[in-house]
């Protein structure tokens, strides 16, 4: 997954991982994908079991105690990080697999890096138009139907979750540098 960060700034996730290359947001490339399900169920699954793959070798030996509860997670997560092949072969053949249907004619795409819907797959339709829309007093192009995108993926995105579930998945901490 591609990241834009703000080098100004860093973080500590977790309270136990700082990351000094800043605030970032995720950037989701929107891969091509084959018409038949018979194809895309196994084509995905390979990519996801690639990218959980590449995500143990980036983790460390170290931070595999520190994440993972169980003597088998331990033991699998260190195998995998120990396979000795290095992490670009294995983002290639991501790269390879997640392009394989660039050129089809697919009517289809998703994002085959999502981790919340890893197998939803959307009209490619919604992704050829764009718009310039305003956030925070800055124009960013985004894709044209966002409002029927965001209802796909999300309901009524725009109406507020009870208060008891307006709880952030994520544990960071940031500072400017």
């Amino acid at each position: 997954m591609a990241k834009v960060y703000d080098p100004k700034t860093f973080f500590f996730y977790k309270q136990t991982i700082k990351r000094s290359y800043g605030l970032f947001i995720d950037v989701f490339v929107v891969d091509r994908v084959p018409e038949d399900s018979s194809a895309f169920i196994p084509w995905m699954k390979r990519i996801k079991r690639l990218m959980s793959i590449n995500t143990a070798k980036n983790t460390g030996i170290l931070n595999v105690f520190r994440s993972e509860k169980g003597l088998f997670r331990i033991l699998k997560r260190l195998a995998i990080i120990l396979i000795p092949v290095p992490r670009r072969v294995i983002q290639k053949k991501i790269c390879q697999l997640q392009t394989k249907y660039r050129n089809d004619n697919s009517d289809s795409v998703c994002i085959t890096v999502s981790v919340d819907n890893p197998y939803d797959i959307y009209p490619s339709s919604l992704f050829e138009e764009y718009a310039s829309v305003e956030f925070e007093g800055m124009s960013f192009s985004a894709i044209k139907d966002y409002d029927k995108w965001l209802s796909v993926c999300y309901g009524d995105y725009m109406q507020m979750p009870p208060e008891e579930k307006q709880v952030s998945k994520h544990s960071i901490v940031a500072y400017y540098k």
